[in-house]
């Protein structure tokens, strides 16, 4: 899926005010050559099975844009999945495209499919309603490219850097960095703390145990009853990737979000956990990174919060997103 991912993720980079005027033939053009580019022309021999149909979510928007002159994100969102994935998914309600502020941290989330259009649906039947689909269904492909406007995010419209990234329950897409540019300033952040929820310090930076990977997070598979819930991290990212800020003292902070996603649930909780941090350079010239390590309760981090059934984690560092990882809580 990954380099499905990537090829789909290049076909939507368009140029900046295309984003804008990308109509209904545009997204029809772009839907045809998505077809193109994963189906490879691929075909089974007679009385074999037809290989199996490439699934991806990806999305495109403009890189820099005035906040004069548009007042919301245009979004390019492309889906390929199967009957299948449909039947046991439904992708109306489940795609949410996040995103993080990089200056501040603060995390907003809009869900396209289901946006001011689709208020007129009432309740919307949930995944896996029905019987499932037979075979020949379940193995057809649907793709789609369609433009949609982020206009339910409640986003400050305020000069700032912003990551997006869109989750369809367990498939996550590529991350967009989108500048909003003009003289709208938004407020300035004041010197930051530590979460309150934070459990023991993690001690013992160990850059080895993440192996080149940025980061690694342990998220329980299995939670029990009213039983604690904790979540931790270690990580050693480029500090322009990651949510910096500072305390009063000067001393380094970073943000991480967790992300909860049940299927069809309208709103997922989320956390946004403020740890300590080292910004270390490894000589004159070379990049600057920020490592932390750290562990909280999600149940105390999140009181007011019910939860049980499967949840579907991702932990969001500033443009970097890791995940799922899966976590069924019981009662």
């Amino acid at each position: 899926m990954l380099e499905a991912r990537t090829k789909t993720a290049n076909l939507l980079r368009l140029p900046d005010a295309s984003y804008f005027t990308c109509d209904e033939a545009c997204t029809l053009r772009l839907q045809t050559a998505l077809a193109e580019l994963l189906s490879g022309g691929e075909s089974a021999p007679p009385g074999q099975v037809e290989p199996a149909a490439v699934s991806v979510v990806a999305i495109g928007a403009p890189g820099r844009m005035s906040l004069k002159d548009h007042p919301h994100i245009p979004l390019l969102l492309a889906l390929r999945y199967t009957g299948q994935r449909q039947w046991e998914v439904d992708h109306r309600q489940n795609v949410k495209v996040v995103a993080v502020n990089l200056d501040s941290g603060a995390v907003f989330l809009d869900r396209p499919l289901v946006g001011r259009k689709a208020r007129r649906y009432l309740t919307p039947k949930p995944s896996m309603s029905g019987p499932p689909p037979d075979a020949i269904n379940a193995r057809s492909t649907h793709t789609s490219v369609e433009r949609y406007v982020l206009a339910d995010m409640n986003l400050p419209w305020v000069r700032s850097r912003l990551a997006l990234t869109a989750f369809d329950h367990d498939w996550v897409s590529n991350t967009v960095m989108v500048e909003l540019e003009g003289d709208a300033q938004g407020a300035s952040h004041p010197p930051g703390a530590p979460s309150a929820f934070l459990g023991r310090p993690v001690k013992g930076f160990d850059p080895a145990r993440i192996a080149g990977s940025g980061a690694v997070f342990c998220v329980p598979s299995k939670v029990r009853g009213n039983a604690g819930a904790t979540l931790g991290g270690m990580l050693d990212l480029p500090a322009r990737k990651a949510v910096v800020s500072r305390t009063q003292a000067g001393d380094a902070l970073v943000t991480v979000t967790f992300l909860l996603l049940k299927k069809d649930e309208v709103f997922p909780p989320h956390v946004s956990v403020t740890t300590p941090a080292d910004v270390v350079q490894s000589g004159p010239g070379a990049e600057r990174h920020v490592q932390a390590a750290f562990s909280f309760d999600l149940r105390q981090a999140l009181s007011e919060s019910a939860f049980s059934g499967a949840y579907q984690v991702y932990a969001i560092v500033g443009e970097m997103t890791y995940g799922p990882y899966v976590m069924t809580v019981t009662r």
